[in-house]
Order: structure tokens, then C-alpha cells, then sequence
């Protein structure tokens, strides 16, 4: 991987020939994504379809992914501080994924400004550098998305403060059909949806719907946008190249998935707008649409409940 890599231009915000790309993946995923590529692993959408969910965290609607599909596992050293630990998944795996607190790490457009869990990728080292795979690195060590990242700074992160986990992933033969572990998917998403996110999302549309300028923060508003709207368009994009199982893979779902990613989609420019003039106001644009992607996802919980019947 590290040899290939090395004479690899990554860029995340370029569709792979599957059509992936940064719109679709968070962090980790991304990193993980790169890593089967270079595995040749040719089947790869499907390892990152979540169920949906809108969970609150303070102010924040989050559909965070619970893990991966298809037989990828991730196996986290929760809490190990020493960077032995670095080295020894390196030489035993080849790669070794790092989990830290966004705010503290030197390398990332996110240092000293926002704090949320993040992940980078270590696909090789030597005796001064790590070089990484990150989706937020800044131009002093990165091109693109592959930088080369001085050995303190990984360290300085190796703290109980900042470090979350340091872990490898493993490619595994699946247990079960796609069509089997597809239906537990929705399945969990209907018990998502039905039993709080539906109401999570009311809840955020009443709070911040009608005046967003009431959210704390345009970047953190945006970032809340950004990455809840990412699971919706992975499955779009399955649906997209007919990676779904026959009963889902149907005209009525796609133009559920095509109008709910454009409406998100469209909050999120609002959100940028906001960003960019503080004398506009997009507030009855935000509220039209936002109302919009809440009713999409209404409509996308009711095909699923009754496609799953």
C-alpha cells in the first residue's frame, strides 16, 4: 500500500469510478475506502451504507456510522498512548488508523478551531515522519489529501486529552447475503427514524429552522449540515449504480433519494451563504427547505416501511 500510495495522487474531492468522493464519506471512511482500493477490493458502496438515524448531541443532529458492511471490521486499541503502539501496527498490518480530538492536531485546517473526533490514516513512517492520509490537512504538509506529518506532531496527540484510539481495519469474508445485511440496515433505520429521529429533527427545526442566525456558529452549523446529509447520499449513490436489492431498487426510491439529497443539499449552500454575507438573509429559504428535507425524509421512512413488508 505505501509504495503504491506514494506515487498515488489522492484527492477526495474527485469521484473515484464508483462515484466516490468526500460528498459521500466522512473521515474515516474515506481513509478506510483508500485502503480497500489499494486491497483491490472491488466492491465498495456497499461497505458504507449506514442506517439512518438524527441523533441529537446538544444542539447538534448527527447520523454518525456505527461501523462497516460486508466483512470490513475495525479493531480500536482504545486509549493506548505510547507511540510503540504505531510501530507495531505498521509492521504487523501495514497501516494504522488514528482517532484524536480535531482542535489539538498541528497538521489540520480544523486546529485551534473546531472540535470533533477525527480520524487520519498512517500508511507509512521513517525515522522523522508519518506520512498520513486526511481529509482536513493544510498545505504545509499536504497535497491534497497525503501528506507527510513530523513524528512530534503525531505525538504531541498521544495524550489523554486529545487521543481518542488507535486502530487497523481488516477485510473479512462476509456472514451473510448483501440482500440479508441490507434488510437489518433498514430495519434499524425505520427503528431509527420511528422511535427519535423523526422528532430530533423537528426539535432542530423548530430551534434553528425559522432564524438560523440562532445557531451558535455558521462553520459549526455547516459542519452539522455537511456530515448528517453524507449517509443520504450513499445510498442515493447505490441506488445510483443498482447496488440495491431488488425490491429497493426501484424508480420510487430513487426520486425519494433524488429530491432528499438536493434539498440537503441546497440548506447546506444556505448555510455557505450565511457564511459569506451577514447582511443577507435566507432565513424563509432555509425554512422552506428545511421543512422540505424533513418531509422527504417522512416520505423516504414510509417506503421503507412498506418495502420492507
Amino acid at each position: 500500500m505505501s509504495r503504491f500510495l506514494h506515487t498515488k495522487e489522492v484527492n477526495w474531492k474527485l469521484p473515484s469510478k464508483l462515484g466516490i468522493s468526500h460528498k459521500h464519506l466522512n473521515c474515516l471512511q474515506l481513509c478506510v475506502n483508500e485502503w480497500l482500493q489499494q486491497k483491490g477490493r472491488k466492491s465498495l458502496i456497499e461497505v458504507f451504507i449506514i442506517a439512518l438515524n438524527c441523533e441529537l448531541d446538544g444542539i447538534k443532529i448527527k447520523n454518525e456510522p456505527s461501523g462497516f458492511n460486508r466483512g470490513i471490521k475495525l479493531h480500536k486499541r482504545h486509549y493506548s498512548y505510547d507511540p510503540a503502539l504505531i510501530k507495531e501496527l505498521m509492521d504487523k498490518v501495514g497501516h494504522c488508523l488514528i482517532e484524536f480530538d480535531s482542535s489539538y492536531a498541528q497538521f489540520s485546517s480544523y486546529y485551534n478551531d473546531i472540535s470533533i473526533p477525527h480520524w487520519s490514516m498512517i500508511f507509512d513512517y521513517d525515522d522523522l515522519s508519518y506520512d498520513l492520509l486526511d481529509d482536513s490537512g493544510i498545505a504545509t504538509y499536504f497535497t491534497y489529501n497525503k501528506g507527510t506529518v513530523p513524528k512530534k506532531l503525531i505525538h504531541d496527540l498521544m495524550n489523554p486529552t486529545s487521543l481518542k484510539s488507535i486502530s487497523y481495519v481488516e477485510m473479512t469474508k462476509p456472514t451473510v447475503s448483501w440482500e440479508e445485511e441490507f434488510h437489518e440496515i433498514v430495519l434499524q433505520s425505520i427503528s431509527n427514524m420511528e422511535s427519535y429521529g423523526m422528532n430530533n429533527l423537528h426539535w432542530f427545526f423548530d430551534h434553528f429552522g425559522r432564524n438560523y442566525s440562532d445557531y451558535p456558529s455558521q462553520k459549526e452549523l455547516d459542519y452539522v449540515v455537511y456530515f448528517f446529509r453524507k449517509p443520504r447520499e450513499v445510498l442515493f449513490l447505490a441506488w445510483k449504480n443498482g447496488l440495491l436489492p431488488e425490491q429497493y431498487q426501484t424508480e420510487s426510491l430513487g426520486y425519494i433519494l433524488v429530491q432528499l439529497t438536493q434539498a440537503w443539499g441546497i440548506v447546506a449552500g444556505y448555510v455557505l451563504k450565511w457564511g459569506v454575507s451577514k447582511v443577507n438573509n435566507y432565513n424563509d429559504k432555509m425554512k422552506q427547505y428545511l421543512q422540505t428535507c424533513i418531509q422527504l425524509e417522512e416520505k423516504l421512512l414510509s417506503y421503507m416501511k412498506e418495502a420492507i413488508k
